[in-house]
């Protein structure tokens, strides 16, 4: 038997969040006081498990098909539990009411029997119904008293209790921390989230909505690491889907490549792009529980405009933005790289027939059309990353996150891409006169001490010491800025010093390679190399610099230099400077 409900909500919330709110489903479902799921991949299937009215329901959940700011479609076969299959569909319809407002029609079909026709689906329907129009308007209001402020998040803070505050004054004393007001505005605000929103604390958006700057954020989460209430992952990241197929607790967890059984895709782990870096609470910070109250929603797949069935697909319009984005089949493997200028036309129509590797349109509405019957997913997504996401390179060369991975190693043979990174070398100028002149013994403590000043002023600067070679000190930053202070303050700090020790630095930009090396985790590649040789140009008190390099530097801080020598270095293929 069947049993079929629709029903249409009428809301003030614009296309986009109107979106937002009802792509969500497991935020969606959380606030209708849905039970949490357990789920689990298998044969390449997901297999969902959860209770209702006290009565065990499995089944196996169909890849979601949807459209962006259009539609969504869902399908569940089940194996046990109170009905046999289940469709549903969310449609954003076009036309506006009389008095304005948007529109979104909402259908769910039912397959059972007599009790599912006569007693279940009746119940479902009302409950349903008057739900998830309470949640919609409740976004509605949400949305509204937040957009002033920008506080665009789904679900406010709460407010805190007696004992919230009691429990942030005992951390911040545990923490010992030089910032307790910082600390204490983080504290407040992961114990006033909603578990869907912190139980992986992304440091860059959680320095968005705390108003805190992100390496005042890391510094804190890292001290509730070390503490005890949080605790680091390293998440390996599908290129296609972006959900983490491994969370690793350390980095030599971490194989050379994984597969996502839902994108049907085995990749390699070791881009720059594969590894973000999260922290979860722990039981002793807060309890998170569950926080899977839906499966394989576009909201967790943002980055996907348009994931449907090729033998459904006849056409369908996106509103595309300038961009790159790729066309491609789920387990058929064609796909097409999708350049979008910022040129306005009229609705442009594109077959994708995946005859053309590559092909360039302009923005705006575009009608998409596949005339193929396999059975296999078109999807069409965005192959822009989003800038909040805190990834490996960033974490490894930041001073705080060395401090909880300092005796990690990477798993043998795997060479970690960590992206752009800014290399300083620095480098006693006349070190075997020094050794002459103070002696063995005190040389060799004006050393040990110089590598003690140098680490202290890279820290500061939010970098981190790779290693120290003889009288050379490695280090590594990931702001050009932060880099350039950093060598400033090592050539003030040493100008005048008691050991009259000389130094030179040099340092240059570029992709960098983490490896295992014997001082443990080291960088290497030809950022590395560059950066090193550059001092060959340097006397003492003076950095060699790659012109390149030097233009990422803010100019208000390249004004203050005076550039005493240049010329081309025909080995190293840079233009180099010297300040």
């Amino acid at each position: 038997m069947i049993y079929q409900n629709k029903f249409i909500i009428t809301t003030k919330l614009p296309i986009d969040r109107l979106w937002a709110v009802m792509s969500d489903t497991s935020r969606m479902n959380k606030t209708m006081g849905l039970p949490a799921w357990e789920e689990a991949e298998l044969n390449g299937s997901r297999v969902v498990r959860t209770h209702v009215l006290g009565q065990e329901q499995e089944w196996v959940e169909s890849p979601w098909t949807w459209i962006v700011n259009q539609e969504i479609n869902q399908e569940r076969i089940y194996k046990k539990g109170l009905m046999q299959k289940q469709t549903g569909k969310f449609r954003i319809l076009s036309e506006k009411t009389s008095d304005g407002l948007n529109q979104v029609e909402v259908s769910f079909t039912w397959y059972g029997g007599a009790l599912l026709r006569f007693v279940i689906g009746p119940m479902s329907a009302k409950f349903l119904k008057k739900a998830m129009t309470e949640y919609v308007h409740s976004q509605e209001r949400i949305y509204f008293a937040n957009a002033q402020a920008k506080n665009l998040a789904l679900t406010p803070l709460r407010e805190l209790t007696a004992q919230d505050k009691d429990f942030i004054e005992a951390i911040v004393k545990e923490a010992q921390s030089s910032k307790p007001e910082i600390l204490k505005t983080l504290l407040r605000y992961l114990i006033a989230s909603d578990t869907l929103d912190i139980h992986k604390i992304n440091p860059k958006k959680t320095a968005k909505e705390t108003g805190l700057k992100t390496h005042e954020v890391i510094e804190q989460l890292t001290k509730l690491t070390q503490s005890g209430y949080l605790a680091l992952t390293w998440d390996v990241i599908c290129p296609h889907c972006r959900g983490p197929q491994l969370e690793a607790s350390k980095l030599r967890f971490v194989a050379e490549s994984t597969t996502c059984h839902s994108c049907d895709l085995e990749f390699s782990t070791q881009s720059d792009q594969s590894i973000e870096v999260t922290f979860k609470p722990q039981s002793k910070f807060r309890e998170i529980g569950s926080v899977t109250y839906c499966a394989a929603e576009p909201a967790k797949k943002s980055h996907i405009l348009m994931n449907w069935p090729l033998s459904e697909m006849q056409s369908a319009k996106i509103d595309l933005k300038p961009g790159t984005y790729r066309a491609r089949t789920l387990h058929g493997k064609k796909e097409c790289e999708i350049k979008v200028e910022d040129k306005t036309s009229s609705t442009q129509k594109v077959n994708l027939d995946f005859k053309q590797p590559q092909m360039t349109l302009a923005s705006g509405e575009t009608e998409i059309s596949y005339s193929g019957s396999e059975k296999d997913f078109f999807v069409f997504e965005s192959l822009a990353w989003s800038n909040e996401r805190y990834l490996a390179g960033e974490a490894l060369s930041n001073t705080h996150i060395r401090t909880l991975v300092n005796d990690d190693l990477l798993k043998s043979g795997v060479k970690l891409d960590i992206g752009e990174q800014i290399i300083l070398f620095t480098d006693i100028v006349g070190s075997t006169p020094m050794y002459t002149r103070l002696g063995d013994n005190k040389a060799f403590i004006a050393v040990q001490d110089h590598y003690v000043e140098i680490e202290n002023i890279i820290k500061a600067h939010n970098g981190v010491v790779v290693k120290f070679i003889g009288d050379a000190v490695m280090a590594a930053f990931t702001d050009a800025s932060l880099a350039f202070k950093a060598n400033q303050d090592i050539h003030s700090a040493f100008k005048n010093n008691k050991d009259s020790l000389v130094l030179r630095t040099s340092f240059h930009i570029g992709q960098v390679l983490c490896v295992n090396m014997n001082v443990g985790l080291d960088y290497f590649g030809q950022t590395v190399n560059t950066a090193a040789k550059l001092q060959g140009w340097a006397d003492g008190f003076e950095t060699a610099v790659s012109e390149q390099t030097l233009q990422r530097v803010p100019e208000s801080q390249r004004l203050q230099l005076v550039i005493k020598k240049s010329g081309f270095d025909d080995k190293l293929k840079e233009q180099v400077l010297v300040f």
